[in-house]
């Protein structure tokens, strides 16, 4: 993510690709015109679509032979944002430092971040919210531990992560209000996601309902997206998932889901749905496009 090349291209007949770019058989692949747009040109590769940051005028179907004439590696990151990843390194080494030098207060935190039944998920998440919204996560006592042990280069990286968590939970427009909330999974802390559905000040909440979305990485099922809107006494779930889970786990799922409900005095539904691209991504615009030159 972040790297950028530099490419020559030819275009013209297949028969006359390879004499267009003498010597570069090592360094070329073959690309096809997807379409022409008014600022870029999209072409397929073996390693993925390229957008080009000028228009070809060339049809759909085109080939194209580019060359690469170099590569600029991105710089070294810091650990990756939470908002963007799948752990949150900055606080794993934390907890790691605190199990040394203050093991009852990395017991509490731990506690804080493991639920261990769906109440208790809610519950965690709900006083996260307020936690790393409101200012003070994860407290004096923390920072104090950390920078006696001599890692207040760690205390900085969480003060960061906190920052651009608390500028995502209140930015000044858009559908979506988002959390980046860690939880505890097994031995090491995943962010999970939490969006929030903003209503217009025309809609009325009793009518339209209240929907979240829920994203989380498992480590068995990889990514899956919960979406639900909460009407009145009713709760309707989809689960979204990359990969189609098994009859079998759908069915325990559902019925999980329907005894919880109806143990609250609810009624609801809940359905599956496989995509490669979840429905509700209000974080894709902080990702980094791939840059191209040519």
């Amino acid at each position: 993510m972040g790297t950028r090349l530099v490419l020559r291209i030819a275009a013209g007949p297949a028969a006359a690709l390879a004499a267009a770019l003498p010597g570069a058989a090592e360094e070329s692949t073959t690309g096809t015109v997807i379409a022409a747009t008014t600022g870029e040109t999209m072409v397929a590769t073996p390693f993925g679509t390229l957008a080009l940051d000028r228009r070809l005028t060339l049809p759909p179907g085109a080939l194209l032979q580019l060359q690469r004439l170099g590569t600029t590696l991105p710089a070294a990151p810091a650990d990756a944002s939470p908002a963007q990843g799948t752990s949150w390194p900055a606080l794993d080494q934390a907890l790691s430092v605190l199990d040394r030098v203050a093991p009852d207060l990395a017991a509490t935190l731990r506690s804080n971040l493991a639920p261990t039944t769906g109440p208790q998920l809610a519950g965690t998440l709900l006083f996260l919210m307020d936690a790393l919204t409101g200012g003070g996560w994860p407290g004096g006592r923390v920072t104090a531990a950390l920078g006696a042990a001599g890692r207040r280069d760690l205390s900085l990286r969480l003060d960061r992560d906190i920052g651009e968590i608390r500028r995502l939970a209140d930015p000044p427009s858009g559908d979506w209000r988002v959390f980046v909330l860690p939880v505890l999974d097994e031995a090491s802390v995943r962010p999970v996601r939490l969006y929030l559905r903003q209503r217009s000040e025309g809609e009325r909440g009793d009518k339209e309902g209240s929907r979240f979305v829920l994203d989380v990485d498992t480590s068995r099922l990889g990514a899956l997206q919960i979406d639900g809107l909460v009407r009145q006494r009713r709760f309707d779930v989809a689960l979204r998932s990359h990969k189609p889970l098994s009859a079998e786990m759908r069915q325990d799922i559902a019925a999980l889901f329907h005894n919880s409900i109806s143990a609250s005095g609810l009624a609801g539904d809940i359905i599956f749905t496989t995509a490669s691209r979840f429905a509700v991504a209000p974080l894709d615009a902080l990702r980094t496009p791939v840059g191209i030159d040519a």
